[in-house]
């Protein structure tokens, strides 16, 4: 992995965290994790592609893991 790797662990981690969800968010756009859903999601849209969202799923199955 390069270099924006940590930084990516690390908010991976913290989607992952039940303590970063609000319990007053009135669509999952309001959380963490929604929020980084959303973004990979649209950058796979727009290459017409999954690579995106397949190295999301990778990264937070290695996180939960970590």
């Amino acid at each position: 992995m390069g270099p924006r790797a940590p930084s990516l662990m690390g908010l991976l981690r913290a989607a992952l965290d039940p303590a970063s969800h609000s319990d007053t968010a009135r669509t999952p756009l309001a959380l963490l994790t929604g929020r980084v859903i959303s973004t990979v999601a649209r950058a796979d849209v727009e290459e017409g592609g999954m690579t995106h969202l397949s190295m999301l799923a990778s990264g937070i199955s290695m996180a939960a893991m970590a």
